[in-house]
């Protein structure tokens, strides 16, 4: 990636501050009255990585549903709340599918119906009928 994109610049800080925050939980964790310095040091580091990432806010607009907000701070993995949006999507194709091919055999068993109670120059003589043709949508080609 160019280090000059602000997708980019914001990506890298992100990351920087996961490690410092890494980082500060190691410290955290081991604790001692003697690391009290390297740890107020890795809080400021930490301060100035997040001035850092709020300065790049204007570079770069990315909108993030306010779902996906919700859905991270109950505690759960955004990726699910994708996974489910996918799912749903795939179960709306398939319902889409099964819609346009129901369609397809409605019109079909229409069309044998007609030529069959009408004859079969119902559908090739289009003057025949001219109150009918006006119901059918024309092809445009």
């Amino acid at each position: 990636m160019d280090e000059t994109d602000p997708r980019s610049q914001i990506e890298n800080s992100i990351q920087a501050i996961l490690w410092t925050i890494d980082k500060l939980a190691i410290t955290t964790e081991l604790f001692a009255t003697n690391s009290q310095q390297h740890y107020f040091q890795q809080i400021n580091e930490l301060l100035k990585q997040f001035a850092h990432l709020h300065s790049l806010r204007d570079t770069c607009n990315i909108d993030v549903p306010v779902e996906i907000l919700t859905y991270i701070d109950e505690g759960k993995n955004p990726d699910l709340l994708t996974r489910r949006y996918l799912e749903e999507l795939a179960q709306r194709n398939d319902s889409t599918r099964g819609k346009i091919h129901f369609m397809q055999v409605f019109k079909d068993l229409l069309e044998a119906d007609l030529k069959a109670q009408l004859g079969d120059d119902f559908l090739s003589n289009e003057n025949s009928y001219p109150e009918l043709n006006n119901l059918l949508p024309m092809d445009e080609n």
